[in-house]
């Protein structure tokens, strides 16, 4: 158990300051008994499990059961189940879904596309920026921040300079920007924060699913002497495509209900001719042995035809 510890070694100092922890922990340090708890080697345990304080700690044992699915992060209950087994803190819960809800990958994974074609969850994230002017008066560094209307803004953290390109990866904190849904656009913006008047704005538009036509699922905004942004959606890609799909679908279904038409008429003239065929051949046949039917009765008459051929009783007396 000390070995395994050692790598968490500075959770020992935050447990006299921790709000959840400090009483408990004085007392166990004075050597008082507290129920379910215990200190070890100045680890706080609770029923066995690792006490994490309120740091940074809790934030890196959450990403990292988190993370820990071979096909995938896990969900909030499994990770809660991961965490469970070895560390306790309140609100444990809490924490896990706000990491998740923040989880890129996650809301990817969640992204899908209905029948129609429809977005219920697509994606964007900030690929670059480059911003040409400050409006700020007084400040020597803006801050910039994305923002569309209704929502919670993005402030920009690294955008600082004039004329510097700024590229992201699209997995740092404050990402991503938005979820465009249900194919329908929404009003966003590029936005400096002013500190006497109201925020100025770099530019505002419609930011819709459809705007993303690139392979990558990428699109630029740009405005001149303003800035120039490359946003990155990439589940818009495959939902323009299956609308592009379904609105061309009717010419489709028309093609492939004459070729179905032409097929049928083709196997019903097949059938037909097979039929006539087959018929006059059985007419043929019955016609054919009729007439040996009757060929051969002209022998039954023994009599008539002796006499015809004259070697009947009569013409051995003449």
């Amino acid at each position: 158990m000390t070995f395994r510890m050692m790598r968490f070694e500075s959770l020992k100092g935050f447990y006299s300051q921790d709000p959840n922890f400090k009483e408990i922990y004085k007392e166990l340090t004075q050597g008082k008994r507290v129920v379910r708890f215990q200190l070890v080697d100045g680890f706080l345990f609770k029923d066995g499990k690792v006490c994490a304080s309120m740091s940074s700690w809790r934030e890196l044992f959450v990403k990292k059961a988190h993370s820990e699915g071979m096909m995938g992060p896990f969900g909030v209950a499994k990770t809660l189940d991961i965490l469970h087994e070895q560390f306790y803190w309140p609100k444990m819960g809490h924490d896990v879904e706000k990491l998740c809800g923040q989880c890129l990958k996650c809301k990817q994974a969640k992204s899908k596309t209905r029948p129609q074609g429809l977005v219920v969850g697509a994606v964007v994230t900030l690929d670059s920026i480059e911003i040409y002017k400050k409006h700020e008066l007084f400040g020597s560094k803006p801050t910039v921040f994305f923002q569309c209307k209704g929502e919670n803004k993005t402030i920009l953290p690294d955008v600082k300079k004039k004329h510097v390109l700024y590229i992201f990866k699209g997995e740092e904190s404050w990402q991503p920007l938005t979820e465009l849904t249900d194919k329908k656009c929404k009003r966003c913006g590029i936005y400096e924060k002013d500190s006497i008047k109201p925020d100025d704005t770099f530019n505002e538009w419609e930011l819709c699913a459809s705007d993303f036509t690139s392979p990558h699922g990428k699109y630029t905004r740009y405005l001149k002497k303003e800035f120039k942004a490359t946003f990155l959606c990439p589940e818009c890609v495959p939902h323009r495509d299956a609308s592009n799909h379904s609105s061309g679908s009717p010419k489709g279904e028309k093609r492939m209900h004459w070729a179905f038409l032409l097929l049928i008429c083709g196997l019903v003239s097949i059938v037909l001719i097979l039929g006539a065929v087959t018929t006059y051949k059985c007419w043929k046949r019955k016609k054919r042995q009729h007439e040996q039917a009757r060929f051969l009765k002209l022998f039954e008459e023994d009599d008539d035809i002796e006499d015809e051929l004259g070697i009947g009783p009569l013409s051995h007396v003449m």
